[in-house]
């Protein structure tokens, strides 16, 4: 639906370019050439270009080091009875 309205809007103006002897009809059609070409070429441009849009990061695999590296458990107890 938005390429069809987008494309009626894009003749619409450049009729009325014409219509109104604004510009010529050479000059409409090459500005219509050139900006389908620019859309065809950003198209190709960047269409291998990767889309993780909405993906969580990922995490990573290693465990960070504990602070109790080394140490022994035992002076950590607390002994409540």
């Amino acid at each position: 639906m938005a390429i069809f309205g987008t494309s009626l809007l894009v003749v619409l103006i450049a009729a009325s370019r014409v219509v109104l002897t604004v510009h010529y009809v050479s000059d409409v059609a090459a500005g219509i050439t050139f900006g389908v070409a620019l859309v065809c070429a950003s198209t190709a441009a960047f269409a291998p270009w990767p889309s993780d849009s909405g993906r969580l990061p990922e995490v990573a695999t290693t465990t960070p080091p504990s602070p109790t590296r080394g140490k022994s458990t035992e002076q950590f107890r607390c002994d409540l009875g």
